[in-house]
């Protein structure tokens, strides 16, 4: 991406994930990329995903940190506003 051919790199990140599927560094950096390349719906399926799935797995400020940049993206996604949510009652259940 730094050689300004992020459709390279998107290429080589897609086959890193697809093998290291739980590489949450290079699917934020997929993101990234696709949202680079002008995919912006591609890049906000992969953050929303990814936010997701930390939630799930009870990475809360992963979560919270991908959601972020996701904002950065689309600053009222609702499904991100929902994940977000859900990490909400998540920290209130753990305090």
């Amino acid at each position: 991406m730094q050689a300004g051919r992020p459709g390279d790199a998107i290429c080589y990140l897609a086959e890193v994930v697809a093998s290291q599927p739980a590489d949450r560094v290079t699917r934020m950096s997929l993101a990234i990329g696709l949202g680079q390349a002008g995919n912006a719906a591609g890049a906000m399926k992969v953050i929303r995903t990814l936010a997701d799935r930390l939630a799930r797995e009870g990475y809360l400020l992963p979560s919270i940190v991908c959601i972020r940049q996701g904002f950065e993206a689309a600053r009222e996604d609702p499904q991100l506003i929902e994940i977000l949510k859900s990490l909400h009652v998540s920290g209130m259940r753990a305090k």
